[in-house]
């Protein structure tokens, strides 16, 4: 599955292009952004990109059954697995060779702490682990947040001196670098972006200045749906003309209301997402692709 990026301030010119709307003389940024974001509720339910919870220090053990999940991974979405050797009668692979397999059995239970853990109903092997779980983008800020301090090539942790409304996973663009965060702290007036995954998307990690810019992106597989997120949002910015313009004029935007969500409804009913790989059950039953 690709992953496409596209930063809050490309939508922004990409929708305002769409309206001849370039000079914001009818709505302003902060009501596109938002128009982007109820937008985006379509999305729920239809449309997510993997991601991968793996720090080095995760190990599945024979004598433990919970293990502790981060509050930004959806339980809903997840897939544990662990890393088995490869072994391929008559074929001769590399010394060590590993693949990551399905854990199946397990479940995920709040604790008295209001948080949650992976349990397992039969303990896995002792072998290292990660989580494989899928991301939804539900909103992108309606201001573009600033760096509080310069931003290290390789660092793992952006502040931003501001509070900002923000998904717990997703990307941001910070000049030209496109860099993965995940998990998300707050303060009365700053933001940390947490587990930093740098130079994405055929991006290069460098030194950002303090100051610079930290537009948020919308992480998409298909570029179609880009069409749909605008319609609908298109949809969006002209019901706000809908209680307080003349009735002539709400006759247009009653027009333009319903083209735009015709053309987003029928976007989901031909909507046909990526079938998962069909899978065949080789030795040892580590699973293969059938293409």
């Amino acid at each position: 599955m690709d992953l496409l990026l596209r930063s809050q301030s490309e939508m922004l010119a990409d929708v305002q292009a769409l309206l001849r709307d370039s000079g914001a003389a009818r709505w302003t940024a902060a009501e596109v952004y938002g128009a982007i974001n109820r937008a985006l509720g379509d999305w729920a339910g239809r449309v997510s990109v993997t991601a991968l919870y793996a720090p080095a220090n995760l190990m599945w053990s024979t004598t433990q059954y919970e293990y502790d999940l981060p509050s930004y991974i959806d339980e809903d979405s997840i897939q544990p697995q662990y890393q088995a050797p490869m072994y391929d009668r008559g074929v001769v692979l590399p010394t060590n060779a590993t693949t990551w397999v399905d854990l199946y059995g397990w479940s995920v239970e709040p604790t008295a702490s209001g948080g949650r853990k992976l349990r397992f109903a039969q303990m896995p092997t002792n072998t290292a682990g990660r989580i494989v779980y899928w991301v939804t983008p539900t909103k992108v800020p309606t201001t573009v947040p600033t760096l509080s301090s310069s931003l290290a090539a390789g660092a793992t942790s952006a502040v931003m001196g501001s509070v900002v409304d923000c998904d717990n996973v997703g990307w941001v663009k910070v000049d030209s670098e496109y860099i993965g965060y995940s998990g998300v702290t707050r303060t009365a007036s700053q933001t940390t972006l947490l587990n930093l995954v740098r130079g994405q998307s055929d991006t290069t990690d460098v030194l950002h200045n303090s100051g610079a810019s930290v537009t948020f992106c919308v992480g998409y597989p298909r570029a179609d749906l880009l069409n749909q997120l605008y319609d609908r949002a298109m949809a969006w910015l002209h019901t706000m003309f809908m209680g307080n313009a003349a009735p002539q004029e709400r006759d247009v935007h009653g027009q333009m209301i319903r083209l735009f969500n015709q053309r987003a409804d029928e976007f989901w009913r031909k909507w046909q997402p990526r079938r998962a790989p069909r899978m065949v059950i080789g030795y040892r039953a580590i699973p293969r692709e059938v293409l």
